[in-house]
């Protein structure tokens, strides 16, 4: 007897009664027999995703390839996505010219499908997977430091950390006479070619009676100084991960270790080093309800100079439909900062955020929108804050060989004793696939930050090209 499921291919009568290609031209059943052959050679090879997508981009040109529906149900049987096989198996059972013996067969296949729907196989699995990352890239700015590694996750910062080494002055100057400045401020404005009439908290009124806000008296300082710190640098990272899941496809226990390291060529700028470990367990209540709790550490150090950690917790709850995966989400994390041995700064932040993402799989597109509030409750009232921003990223698969990803995120900062502060963040990467576990990419990012009182932001961008092993 012919068995759809264990057979590699579909047998020709089946092929003769389900595949009329007499209504095509020559030149598309060339097309379609080309495609289709890419789908069953990258099968063999067990490019399985690949596969699969190429089966849905032929059936969505062509609804009537009957022996493609086959293969791609046959394929989501072997990868256990048993309501996908459903589908297009029941979509073949309705056809009246269907002959007893493929009929048979395919109701053989159903019945495994409804088996495995009704009675999951209570197998454990564990599963490991990582890679390995090296790029080379160009920063205009390297000791501001990428936004996002000072980020809990897609969104939100402290501002504190972008500005190291730009930090605004008035905190040195606390418990003192602010109609007088200080020692710093005095070297400050001496660098800056001002002289301070009064002295405020944002800024100082020079003598020409005008107000000069302290950021913008940093910029001249940077020019004087002919400060530069945009270079070249090298980017080795390193990422691996360990997946526990139940039997019955109820629990997910995943474990995770990221290594990041930043060497700039100029050794007048300082290595970054960046490293995150987090553990999540999820637990699937229903079909369309998923609950999970993260607990997490990030550690990011430059250098001798600086040091940022945080650690907490971060429980979510998701709803999914099929309009999308809707997910709530709440953060309570420390973060502790150590910066030139003149900041020592401990912070508590709690946060609630929201999401929602889909899956376009016609159109290859991934697309998610998030937005967070966060309170901060610092050792210091002057650097409490709260926020409120928004991201959009997505995924676009262009080919089975290129894939687009792009994100934008902005943020609003209101700090108790100080101006607001405005981060923009704007993110794009293109990654082609070199072979099956290999990968290229090149991607640009551009930061910018602002506040009211700063004519032109701070801006900074960078571009990486590099290769990333899978394993």
């Amino acid at each position: 007897m012919f068995n759809l499921f264990n057979c590699k291919h579909v047998s020709i009568y089946f092929v003769t009664a389900l595949l009329v290609l007499s209504s095509f031209n020559g030149q598309a059943q060339e097309s379609i027999k080309t495609r289709f052959e890419q789908a069953l050679a990258a099968i063999e090879q067990a490019r399985y995703q690949e596969a699969e997508a190429k089966l849905i981009a032929l059936l969505k040109q062509y609804p009537q390839l009957h022996r493609a529906r086959a293969e791609l149900a046959r394929l989501q049987v072997k990868t256990e996505q048993w309501l996908k096989a459903q589908v297009n198996i029941e979509h073949l059972l309705v056809l009246d010219n269907l002959p007893a013996s493929v009929r048979r067969d395919l109701q053989l296949l159903n019945a495994t499908v409804e088996q495995a729907l009704s009675e999951p196989q209570k197998q454990q699995k564990h599963q490991f997977e990582g890679s390995i990352l090296a790029s080379y890239g160009y920063d205009t700015d390297f000791s501001l430091g990428n936004v996002s590694e000072f980020l809990v996750d897609d969104i939100g910062a402290d501002i504190e950390t972008i500005f190291s080494g730009s930090l605004l002055y008035s905190d040195f100057c606390d418990n003192q006479d602010l109609t007088q400045p200080c020692e710093v401020l005095n070297d400050f404005l001496t660098n800056s070619g001002q002289q301070a009439v009064e002295i405020q908290q944002t800024g100082i009124v020079n003598q020409n009676q005008e107000f000069v806000p302290y950021i913008e008296l940093l910029a001249v300082v940077d020019q004087r100084f002919n400060v530069d710190d945009s270079g070249d640098f090298v980017r080795n990272q390193a990422n691996f991960r360990h997946i526990y899941t139940s039997g019955d496809n109820t629990y997910q226990w995943r474990n995770q270790v990221n290594y990041s390291l930043d060497t700039p060529l100029d050794s007048e700028l300082s290595e970054k080093q960046l490293v995150r470990g987090d553990s999540e367990l999820s637990w699937r209540i229903s079909e369309h309800w998923l609950a999970s709790t993260q607990v997490f550490y990030n550690d990011f150090d430059r250098d001798q100079d600086d040091s940022f950690k945080y650690y907490g917790i971060q429980p979510e709850l998701s709803y999914l439909s099929n309009y999308g995966k809707w997910s709530v989400r709440t953060d309570w994390y420390k973060k502790e900062v150590s910066s030139f041995e003149d900041l020592q700064q401990d912070s508590i932040y709690k946060s609630i955020a929201g999401s929602w993402s889909k899956q376009l799989e016609d159109l290859g597109l991934l697309v998610s929108v998030s937005s967070r509030y966060t309170d901060s409750d610092a050792e210091e009232d002057f650097f409490d804050f709260n926020s409120l921003g928004f991201s959009l990223k997505s995924l676009y698969n262009i080919s089975q060989t290129w894939q687009l990803s792009a994100a934008l995120s902005h943020t609003e900062f209101d700090f108790s004793q100080r101006p607001s502060v405005t981060v923009k963040q704007v993110s794009m990467k293109i990654n082609y696939a070199l072979a099956v576990r290999w990968h290229a990419f090149l991607a640009w990012e551009y930061n910018r930050i602002t506040t009211p009182e700063m004519v032109s932001g701070a801006n900074r961008s960078t571009v990486q090209l590099g290769i990333k092993w899978q394993f």
